[in-house]
């Protein structure tokens, strides 16, 4: 299996977990969206995956999903609406616009604006926390664009290969009614913060 198309088990509330295949390259747009009881989703770090589209995951009931340093695309609102994640372990080194799509084009998204937005007002994670590890060189502008929970923690690891955080990656409404915590002793190659 190379691809799980757009839409392949949109509203399916049978599947508890997943594991992706090895050889799959390519999470359509909506692929779970609306799988209510989808709890486990496992990506290998060893695996093929390269691009994650819009809504692939939206109002699901995964609790923590990796994202491998295989990744070179990733769409908006990958997330949104999954009020039960907790976690988001983030090893992607950069998301550009050069990345080769399975189908031949070329990846445009420059950024992963609105990772986790949500257009619904009254939505918001709990306590999140997200943990950037190892291969990871760039936060892109946009990654928390409106992101709304109870509270946040980023956690840079030890051995994190950051060395900028771009432009308004933590910008853009950050709401949080509790406190929100940036741990950044980790990234001891981090050069550039913001401009």
């Amino acid at each position: 299996i190379k691809m799980i198309g757009a839409y392949a088990f949109y509203g399916c509330n049978a599947i508890t977990s997943f594991s992706l295949p090895l050889t799959a390259e390519n999470i359509g747009a909506h692929a779970f969206d609306g799988c209510t009881s989808l709890k486990t989703f496992t990506i290998a770090e060893n695996g093929s995956l390269s691009s994650i589209d819009d809504f692939a995951f939206k109002n699901t009931a995964i609790e923590a999903i990796t994202l491998p340093s295989t990744v070179v695309y990733v769409g908006t609102s990958v997330v949104s609406d999954s009020a039960s994640l907790k976690t988001v372990n983030y090893n992607i080194p950069e998301v550009k616009g050069s990345g080769v799509m399975p189908d031949g084009t070329v990846a445009e998204r420059l950024s992963l604006y609105g990772f986790f937005y949500s257009s619904n007002n009254n939505f918001a994670y709990g306590d999140f926390t997200v943990n950037f590890v190892e291969a990871v060189k760039v936060i892109p502008a946009g990654m928390f664009n409106s992101f709304k929970a109870n509270s946040l923690t980023v956690n840079f690891e030890d051995g994190c290969l950051i060395t900028e955080i771009a432009p308004s990656a933590f910008s853009s409404g950050i709401k949080c009614a509790g406190e929100v915590k940036i741990d950044l002793s980790g990234a001891t190659e981090l050069q550039t913060l913001g401009d």
